[in-house]
């Protein structure tokens, strides 16, 4: 079977690709910088559609051994961190009603956080070079009636990277897209399922045209490791550290699956040419932040409670890990400081108060104060909201980010 190798520019979002429906289509990605100008930040934000952002690690050694086929599930795949590499993709058509069934290119391109890669349902795929690189996964999920081929508990099937044009399967995909709730379902059905970390396991058709599952037992994780990456109970109230929904990619790889009901996140990217002076606080917000990349390396962050008069101040010196998240509560300023580049997941709950409209509460999606530690000492006391917006307020707000 010919290959087809294709060289991508960078950020091009416009190259024709020879399998029907494979290409890449822009993400929203603003860039800033904070007042001091010292710390540049480029936000990445959730694409419109069925609004769950999945995130995979890969360790230092990290190798695909297999080509994957979703039955019913469509990628959108950004490739993020590792300084500019070059990824370098294989994709095979392998649905069998394609007009460009059996066609395989090599595709060759830098990371950026400013374009997806779309994989349709039934197009093998596999990457290569993707060590210390984040990959953002918005899949988009169809279910169909007695489709032989899909399993419900496990969409993706294995095949060689080698394999021969005579041994390629014909996938028969699902056919009918899930609403927007059915998504939001079942990301929080896998998120209940991967409290307990599981690993991904291989699913491949036998000679008799049987499908059958090998776990991989190499990837192992033990209770010291996981402990070393929570840290002692912190000074101030409800700032606390949480375990993640993840399954293992890798002896050390993670998939790690929304943490909220909304399954909304934002990935905020922070160069620290110098450390900032400046904190940041959210009064209508409670954020979830975990550390997707630079895993086993140290941050600190400073944290000032405003909802007490005594202005309590606390520092913490934390490992990147992208198993757990640091809670930060509505009310609580934040600083990090590092000398380094850093992906982070922002992930948020939206809060209302019983007596609205507040007018010490700025407008829901305006809500960030940015303010020295000097002017944080001498604000009022501030008492944040306690009610939980529902999911469809945050996917409007994602909605109206989008069309600016």
């Amino acid at each position: 079977m010919k290959t087809l190798s294709i060289a991508i520019e960078d950020h091009s979002i416009d190259h024709s690709l020879p399998i029907s429906g494979v290409k890449f289509e822009p993400n929203i990605c603003y860039e800033s910088a904070n007042i001091s100008n010292d710390i540049f930040v480029r936000k990445l934000i959730t694409s419109p559609g069925p609004y769950i952002s999945d995130y995979v690690t890969h360790q230092n050694d990290f190798k695909y051994t297999t080509l994957g086929i979703h039955v019913g599930q469509t990628d959108r795949l950004t490739f993020m961190g590792g300084e500019g590499k070059n990824i370098v993709g294989h994709l095979i058509d392998c649905r069998k009603d394609s007009s460009t069934y059996g066609t395989r290119i090599k595709i060759e391109y830098k990371t950026s956080m400013y374009r997806k890669l779309i994989i349709p349902m039934g197009v093998a795929h596999s990457f290569e070079n993707l060590q210390h690189v984040i990959t953002r996964d918005e899949p988009i999920w169809y279910s169909s009636f007695h489709n032989p081929d899909w399993d419900i508990s496990n969409d993706l099937i294995s095949i060689p990277l080698d394999i021969e044009y005579k041994n390629l399967p014909r996938i028969e995909v699902n056919k009918f897209l899930l609403p927007i709730e059915g998504h939001i379902f079942f990301s929080q059905l896998q998120q209940d399922n991967l409290r307990t970390a599981k690993r991904y396991a291989l699913r491949s058709k036998s000679e008799t045209g049987q499908y059958h599952i090998q776990a991989n037992k190499d990837w192992t994780e033990t209770a010291i490791d996981f402990e070393s990456v929570f840290h002692p109970s912190t000074i101030i109230p409800d700032v606390k550290w949480l375990k993640n929904s993840y399954a293992l990619t890798g002896p050390k790889s993670y998939t790690v699956v929304p943490s909220t009901r909304s399954c909304v996140s934002d990935v905020i990217e922070l160069d620290f040419q110098s450390n900032s002076s400046f904190f940041r606080c959210h009064k209508r917000q409670n954020s979830f932040v975990t550390f997707l990349d630079r895993e086993g390396e140290k941050i600190c962050i400073d944290l000032i409670d405003l909802r007490q008069s005594s202005r309590l101040m606390e520092t913490l010196q934390v490992t990147c890990d992208p198993r757990v998240r640091l809670v930060i509560p509505a009310g609580v300023a934040y600083r990090f400081k590092s000398h380094a580049k850093h992906l982070i997941r922002f992930e948020r709950e939206i809060l209302l108060d019983k007596n609205e409209p507040r007018t010490d509460l700025p407008k829901i999606g305006s809500d960030c104060l940015l303010a020295l530690e000097e002017d944080l000492r001498k604000m009022p006391i501030f008492s944040p909201p306690h009610i939980i917006c529902p999911d469809k307020a945050i996917w409007l707000i994602v909605d109206a980010e989008s069309m600016l």
